[in-house]
């Protein structure tokens, strides 16, 4: 009878496994249901002005860095640096933050 008792637990243990991560999964798809369908609600217009400021937002964090190390590279003063050294050589001698100072 021990066996039994056992593998009932164990059984029993299993099935309420399966039945959290069902609920979960089945919440989780309902919630990603409601957000696509917000999403899908959102006129034209705005669909556009939210593209429009995520692209700015990403040609400044690819182009700021860039044009730093364009604008250092082309000071008399440099040595004939690749981009990678320049690059580097900021990263290590001002941080990180000097490629996105002077954006706003």
């Amino acid at each position: 009878m021990p066996q039994d008792s056992e593998s009932f637990t164990e059984n029993n243990e299993r099935l309420k496994v399966q039945a959290s991560t069902n609920a979960s999964s089945s919440f989780r798809s309902n919630d990603d249901h409601i957000i696509r369908k917000r999403m899908l609600d959102l006129s034209p217009s705005t669909k556009d002005f939210l593209a429009g400021g995520i692209a700015g937002v990403a040609s400044v964090v690819g182009g700021a860095p860039l044009d730093i190390l364009r604008i250092r590279l082309q000071q008399p003063n440099s040595a004939r640096l690749s981009l990678r050294q320049g690059l580097h050589g900021i990263v290590a001698t001002e941080g990180l933050r000097a490629l996105f100072r002077g954006t706003a």
